[in-house]
Formats: C-alpha cells, structure tokens, sequence
C-alpha cells in the first residue's frame, strides 16, 4: 500500500498478483480497504514562522505554505488536530476490485466543525481489514489513523495556501477528486477544493449552525418525540373487543 493507499500506483502490484497467483478458495491479506480524510490544522508547520529566532517571517511561511500546498506533505498530525469526523472517501473489496476502478475516485463532503480551531489542510488516511482465520473470529484491522498509535504510512495532509479559524459548529464542505495520470500510472493528481456549504447538500440531521440545518434538526426530533408518544399510546391502548380470545389479530 502507498501513502494515502494509492500513492504510486502501488496498490495495482498488489491486485496484480492477486489475478496471477491467488487460488479460486484463496485468502487476500488485506481483503479490504478504506480511504478517510477530515480537515485538519497543523500548527507545528504554520506557527513556526511566527518566531523564527525571534524574528517574525510570516511572509516567508506564506510563501513556504504556497509551495508545499502543491502537493500531499507525508506528516503524523495529532488526532485532536483533527477539526471533524472522519469521512469515508470510498471502500475497495479487493477481493474483485479491477485496476481500472482505481483511475478515478471523487466525493462531495460538508460536515460541522467538532470544537474551535484553525482549518489549515486536509488530512488523509486508510484503514485495511485482514480476513478471519476461524470461522467466528474477527478480521484484523490496520488503521493509519492519526488517533491510532504512528505507522510507516503515517498521514498524507494536503495544505491550504491560507488558513482561517472555525467554531465549534461551522460547516465545512469541500471536494476531493484523486485521479491517476494518463501518462505516468504511478502518478495520481490530488484536487482539494473548497466548497460553498449552501451548495452542498447536508447529511441529515446534520449538526452545523446553519439555520436549515437548525430547523430540520428540531422537525426530526419533535417528529422522533411523537413517535415515541404514539408508540407508548399503543402499549397502553385495551385489547380490541372485536377479537375474541379463540382469536388471533394479524400483526
């Protein structure tokens, strides 16, 4: 597996000797695969040039930040840098997966801002599942996450050119496009783009500050709250006269 699971083609090597060596009753170790990312801050690469021997070089970090957001810097970021939930990118059986599906994978992503911070990049991460040995057993995850203890892979952390802080509550939204080169099969193209949060459509609830999102939240739990009501209503209702005890009411 690569950085970012996809870095430098490295998971065709694997599928590759899937097809050639793997028997029709044969195992893949992974079986499973899984791309997450979540916005970030990095204060240890952005408040650095705040103080630099005494010296305030901002601009200089500016510049620095321009430069290194054009392309995924390989870091180990703090899980509590982390400014959402995690997002699943996609899942890959690799069981069947093709090289060809991989040429391409993209999302649509708006989620609210878990406490206050300083949005400074996206973060990226996989996670592998291991199949079960015993029938009954539990497969064997391996998580790159940044809350997990470091690995190898460490995280792939695209940087944005500025940052800005958020409240707990903001939303973020954003579109990630990962597409592999037509001339280097090794090459994969990274977009990370920033996106108006009214454009995008909401999961549901959805926890953000923003007035619609306030008003359905409130509609689904006054709606939750009736259910309930109606369902204690019922447990409490008499037995219906019109079924006698030889009996029985369809359910």
């Amino acid at each position: 597996m690569g950085f970012y699971l996809l870095h430098e083609g490295m998971l065709d090597s694997v599928l590759h000797a899937r097809d050639v060596h793997m028997k029709a009753d044969g195992k893949m170790f992974p079986e499973i695969a899984k791309l997450w990312c979540a916005p970030c801050s990095m204060p240890e690469l952005y408040d650095f040039w705040d103080d630099v021997g005494g010296v305030r070089m901002q601009s200089v970090g500016q510049i620095w930040r321009q430069q290194k957001s054009q392309e995924p810097q390989i870091v180990e970021i703090s899980g509590s840098n982390l400014l959402t939930d995690p997002v699943n990118i996609c899942t890959l059986d690799l069981r069947s997966i093709s090289s060809r599906e991989l040429e391409s994978v993209s999302g649509k992503f708006v989620l609210p801002a878990s406490h206050d911070g300083k949005y400074q990049g996206l973060c990226m991460w996989f996670s592998c599942v291991f199949p079960c040995i015993d029938d009954g057993s539990h497969g064997t995850v391996l998580s790159t996450a940044p809350t997990e203890p470091p690995t190898h892979w460490k995280q792939a952390v695209v940087m944005l050119p500025h940052d800005f802080t958020v409240e707990e509550g903001t939303p973020l939204a954003w579109e990630l496009r990962l597409h592999r080169s037509a001339l280097n099969s090794r090459h994969y193209s990274i977009e990370f783009t920033e996106l108006d949060p009214e454009a995008v459509k909401h999961p549901l609830p959805c926890m953000c500050y923003m007035t619609k999102c306030i008003v359905l939240r409130a509609f689904l739990e006054q709606k939750e709250g009736w259910s309930e009501a109606e369902a204690g209503d019922e447990e409490g209702e008499e037995p219906d006269d019109s079924c006698s005890s030889g009996d029985k009411a369809d359910v």
